[in-house]
């Protein structure tokens, strides 16, 4: 979020495949970001086992977001992973975290087209979940846009 050499990237999908593990902040432990493998065509049972284990291990959790290209929407498999998320939540009352969508690639949709795919991707979510999500718009060049934007998620998500 502002570093471009904390991670390795590639513009093959598909190419995370193990949970990567970030601190952030000045105390050990008190936040860490954790970047998941892709879970679509390229994505490997075992990584849906992985995420499994630490979604059911993991008492620290706060927040998932969940990341939705927005150059082409819900996929069949961004559904699924919003149906399994939201089932898990449903499921366990008391849970101390919550989900939230992040429409990524932004810069890469028509300006004039971008009111119309927010919609549509709130639309899908309402209709897979039962109510609508505050979603975050960010765009992948290097002008920061929807970054302050999910780094007030990541504060509002910890307390």
């Amino acid at each position: 979020m502002g570093r471009t050499n904390l991670v390795m990237t590639s513009s093959k999908p598909g190419r995370t495949q193990a949970l990567n593990f970030f601190q952030v902040g000045p105390n050990v432990h008190e936040l860490t970001l954790v970047d998941a493998p892709g879970y679509g065509q390229r994505g490997r049972p075992e990584w849906g086992k992985v995420f499994e284990h630490y979604l059911e291990t993991r008492k620290s959790l706060r927040r998932i977001f969940l990341l939705i290209n927005a150059k082409h929407g819900f996929s069949e498999f961004d559904e699924m992973m919003l149906q399994d998320i939201d089932r898990r939540f449903k499921q366990a009352a008391g849970l101390s975290s919550s989900y939230q969508l992040l429409l990524t690639k932004i810069d890469e949709v028509k300006l004039q087209e971008i009111p119309q795919v927010r919609s549509k991707v709130e639309h899908e979510a309402r209709r897979i979940t039962g109510f609508g999500s505050d979603i975050l718009l960010t765009s992948t060049k290097g002008n920061g846009f929807g970054v302050n934007n999910l780094r007030h998620a990541i504060i509002e998500a910890c307390g």
